[in-house]
């Protein structure tokens, strides 16, 4: 059997260092390198969830000067020069466009507080529910600061809405009278 063994020596340790290298492979570098490739392959989904994500995603500098600009709005609203006589004006003709008939419009004194005026209006209205809703929403978004604290609505037996408002208007500084 010796003579086996050195002829075929060399064949045998060949034979027996690829069986030796292939057990290796198989048994420590092919679970480390799935391991891997699953790793790889989570990481690459994440990366491109976060891409898709932040495609509408502002960077800071940007969302401080879109606040400064709605600031500035804000600012040109509350800074409007406030009378009476321009807030019943402003909503006689709101009323007007709107198709809405105004009883009772009045304002209420002045409050002043810390640099800011507040200027309680009150009414009574008479329209369709559309045109009521128009009439609200316009004055909510004309040229001043109007806070709605009551709306009270009854429908009438035509069919037409009628309801009582209250509002503020508030201003920074002092109404000019």
């Amino acid at each position: 059997m010796k003579p086996v063994f050195s002829r075929n020596k060399y064949a045998l340790l060949a034979a027996s260092v690829v069986v030796l290298t292939l057990a290796v492979l198989i048994l420590l570098v092919v679970p480390k390198a799935t391991r891997i490739g699953d790793t790889y392959a989570s990481v690459r989904s994440e990366v491109k969830i976060a891409e898709s994500v932040q495609g509408g995603v502002e960077s800071p500098d940007s969302l401080i000067e879109e606040y400064n600009r709605i600031a500035l709005q804000i600012e040109k609203y509350v800074n409007a020069p406030v009378t009476s006589s321009r807030i019943l004006t402003f909503i006689h003709g709101s009323a007007e466009k709107a198709k809405v008939a105004l009883h009772d419009l009045s304002t209420g004194e002045v409050n002043r507080s810390s640099g800011n005026a507040e200027i309680p209006v009150s009414f009574r209205a008479n329209a369709t529910f559309a045109d009521l809703h128009r009439f609200l929403t316009e004055l909510e978004n004309g040229i001043y600061c109007i806070r709605l604290h009551d709306v009270n609505m009854e429908r009438e037996e035509s069919g037409r809405v009628a309801a009582s408002v209250h509002l503020t208007v508030l201003s920074k500084g002092v109404s000019v009278e």
